[in-house]
């Protein structure tokens, strides 16, 4: 069976986070078959009849209630139940729409777990930001400030009800300079792009969602999600991201430096670029996915270039 990609879907309660899943199961009907994984902390969520109703699209959900399905009290038994899920309905493509009050970080477990490397392969992250109360809560919420950190995409959302929305542009900008922001109202934005299949060698053009006669499908792909209170040695910073970077087709996150600085890294390939950035913790958070990504590999790599 080829590996299902993934998109994980964040944002703050009441961000639009379900708007948007419900545009996006629209984009894929008739084209593509969509699994729907929904986590919310309260006892129940949306029903899938009811967003079934809603979108008259037809699509296979897995809810999840009573709390992150990213803690540590809760992730063996969501690795287990989303592996039976993939394998029974055998999606073409996977949303994951996190609870609010995710720590995304979180959802390394999930693509670093030996259970799950066959079966999925985390392909994008996309933030839907409520551009009336971000402001409010970004400095409360270290999880806001993480989602809006490792998102590819970020869909500032709700800008009608807020006139002042280009400050938050420039916050979010000095979070995560590399990720696409979109200005949008009821998350109205182009999915082609916001799905587009990850990047792939030359040499082995794959479509993420197709098969083609005498190809291979989908790209064998492994993701590896890293986190670590160490700092890199700040003279080796180009060493270690170009010596990762060739074992990725992706390559991202922040670094947090010896010299106290940090740094978020955008690495496609040979294509590395580098923007120091407002410090919030002292933690380095990296996402690499790859043929090849070994998540013992990156954590071996980044120890080493933490002692020299």
């Amino acid at each position: 069976m080829s590996k299902t990609p993934v998109y994980l879907i964040t944002g703050f309660l009441g961000s639009g986070k379900t708007t948007f899943i419900r545009q996006s199961i629209g984009h894929f009907s008739g084209k593509n078959k969509t699994g729907i994984i929904q986590n919310e902390f309260a006892p129940a969520s949306i029903d899938g009849k009811e967003l079934k109703r809603i979108t008259g699209k037809d699509f296979d959900i897995l809810e999840i209630n009573n709390g992150s399905v990213f803690c540590v009290c809760l992730l063996s038994g969501f690795i287990t139940s989303l592996k039976k899920f993939v394998m029974k309905y055998q999606p073409d493509i996977l949303l994951i729409e996190a609870s609010g009050l995710s720590d995304v970080m979180s959802v390394g477990e999930v693509f670093n777990s030996p259970e799950l490397q066959e079966h999925i392969f985390l392909a994008g992250t996309i933030c839907i930001v409520d551009a009336g109360h971000f402001m409010k809560i970004e400095n409360l919420m270290p999880r806001v400030r993480h989602q809006v950190m490792i998102a590819d995409h970020l869909l500032i959302n709700k800008t009608d009800l807020n006139p002042g929305h280009r400050d938050i542009l420039a916050k979010i900008e000095a979070i995560n300079p590399f990720g696409k922001k979109y200005l949008t109202t009821y998350c109205d934005v182009g999915l082609d792009e916001i799905f587009q299949p990850m990047p792939v060698p030359s040499w082995k053009k794959l479509s993420v969602f197709t098969e083609t006669p005498g190809d291979a499908g989908r790209p064998e792909v492994r993701s590896a999600v890293f986190r670590s209170g160490r700092p890199l040695n700040s003279e080796h910073l180009d060493e270690f991201v170009r010596l990762v970077a060739s074992k990725s087709y992706r390559f991202k996150g922040m670094v947090w430096l010896s010299n106290e600085k940090t740094y978020s890294i955008q690495a496609v390939f040979d294509d590395v670029q580098y923007t120091e950035v407002e410090r919030f913790d002292r933690q380095t958070e990296l996402i690499a996915v790859g043929k090849d990504i070994n998540i013992k590999e990156l954590k071996s790599i980044y120890g080493y270039y933490s002692k020299v």
